[in-house]
C-alpha cells in the first residue's frame, strides 16, 4: 500500500523510491523472491489473533485467516449485495477501515478479512508461503468456503486494488463489481537490478517481531504525509504490520501488466481517489482508460484515505454504485 515514503522505503530497502513521469513508477529495487526464499530470512510465527467483536478464524490454503462480516447473511441470488473488503500493504490489515463500511450493513453484507501473513491472520515463518498469486487464490477459497455466493463485489484499497484486479481477471464470472480506492496502477514499471547494493537490507536479518515493530513505527511517523489535513485526528490504525510477508508479497508482484486484460472486462467499476494522494496522481486516469465500464470520483478533501477523511460522502458514493449494479 502506498501509505508513505517511509513505508515504501522499508518495503523496497533503505534507499527509498522515486516517481517517474508523474506515475507510480518505482525506481528503487527489491530483493528477488528466489533470493529471499533461499536465504535464512523468516517471518514471525504467530497464530490468528484479535478474535473479538464478531471476528472469526477460518483455515484457508494453509493459513488461519481473520475475518469479520456484518449485514444480512441470506441474500438469495443477488450478487450485488455482498461486498468483500481487501486491505492494502501488503502486510497490513482490514483493521484500518474501522467501522466505517459497517454503515452499509443495513442493505449489504460486508466481509472483511486479513490476507495470509497480514494483520491479525496467522503469520507462518516460511518465506515460500508469500507469493502474490496466493492472495487471489485464497480470496477464491474464501468466497467458496465462507462467503458462499456465486458473485461478489470487491472493494480494494491501495495494494488491495491490485489484488482485486487480479482476482477479477482470474475469476471474472464471480465479480459483480469493482471498487478501487487509491489503487495501484494497472501496469507496473518497476525494474530489478540484481547487483544493486540495496539488496543489503538490515531488517531482513532482524528478529522477525522486531522488524515488524520497526515497520509499524516507521509507518506511524510517515502516515501524516498521506492525509489531506495533517492536523486531522482521524489517522488509520493498521493493527499488526508484518515486514517479511509484506516484502515478499510486494516483490513477487513486480512487473505485472493487467492493462489488456482489464480492457476485456465488462465488470462495472468505481474508481475513487483523493485529490491530495500524491502517490497516485495519474493512476485513476490509467485505470479509467483500462476499465471500459468505469466511473471516476475525486474526493477533493482526501489523501489516501477517503473512507476515513470523507466518510459520509464515501458511503453515499459507494452505496449509489452498489444500488445500480445489475442484480443478477
Amino acid at each position: 500500500m502506498c501509505f508513505s515514503r517511509r513505508l515504501f522505503s522499508f518495503l523496497r530497502g533503505p534507499t527509498g523510491f522515486g516517481v517517474v513521469a508523474g506515475t507510480l513508477m518505482v525506481i528503487g529495487t527489491s530483493l528477488l523472491c528466489i533470493y529471499l526464499a533461499a536465504s535464512t530470512v523468516r517471518a514471525a510465527d504467530l497464530p490468528v489473533r484479535n478474535l473479538t467483536g464478531g471476528a472469526r478464524a477460518v483455515h484457508i490454503n494453509g493459513f488461519d485467516l481473520w475475518y469479520r462480516e456484518v449485514g444480512p447473511m441470506n441474500l438469495g441470488i443477488n450478487p450485488a449485495q455482498t461486498l468483500v473488503v481487501i486491505h492494502g500493504g501488503p502486510g497490513m490489515s482490514d483493521h484500518y477501515f474501522g467501522r466505517t463500511l459497517d454503515s452499509l450493513s443495513d442493505r449489504y453484507r460486508v466481509v472483511y478479512y486479513d490476507q495470509r501473513g497480514s494483520g491479525f491472520s496467522q503469520i507462518r515463518p516460511e518465506a515460500g508461503f508469500y507469493r502474490f498469486q496466493y492472495l487471489t487464490d485464497e480470496l477464491e477459497a474464501l468466497r467458496k468456503r465462507v462467503i458462499r455466493t456465486d458473485r461478489i463485489v470487491l472493494l480494494g484499497h491501495s495494494y488491495g486494488g491490485l489484488v482485486a484486479m487480479k482476482y477479477a481477471l482470474d475469476h471474472p464470472s464471480h465479480v459483480a463489481g469493482l471498487i478501487l480506492v487509491s489503487s495501484m496502477p494497472p501496469r507496473d514499471y518497476r525494474r530489478l537490478e540484481p547487483d544493486d547494493p540495496r539488496f543489503a537490507d538490515r531488517l531482513l536479518h532482524e528478529e522477525p517481531t522486531i522488524a515488524d515493530r520497526l515497520l509499524l513505527s516507521s509507518y506511524q511517523r510517515g502516515v501524516i504525509e498521506t492525509l489531506f489535513d495533517p492536523t486531522n485526528d482521524t489517522q488509520p490504525d493498521v493493527g499488526y504490520m508484518s515486514y517479511v510477508p509484506g516484502r515478499l508479497l510486494w516483490d513477487s508482484s513486480i512487473g505485472y501488466d493487467y492493462t489488456k486484460g482489464l480492457q476485456n472486462l465488462s465488470t462495472p467499476a468505481l474508481i475513487i481517489y483523493g485529490a491530495r494522494d500524491s502517490f497516485v496522481e495519474v493512476v485513476p486516469k490509467m485505470l479509467g482508460a483500462a476499465l471500459r465500464d468505469s466511473t471516476l470520483v475525486e474526493f477533493s478533501m482526501s489523501g489516501h484515505w477517503a473512507f476515513l477523511e470523507e466518510p459520509t460522502r464515501f458511503l453515499r458514493v459507494v452505496g449509489t454504485f452498489l444500488a445500480h449494479l445489475p442484480q443478477r
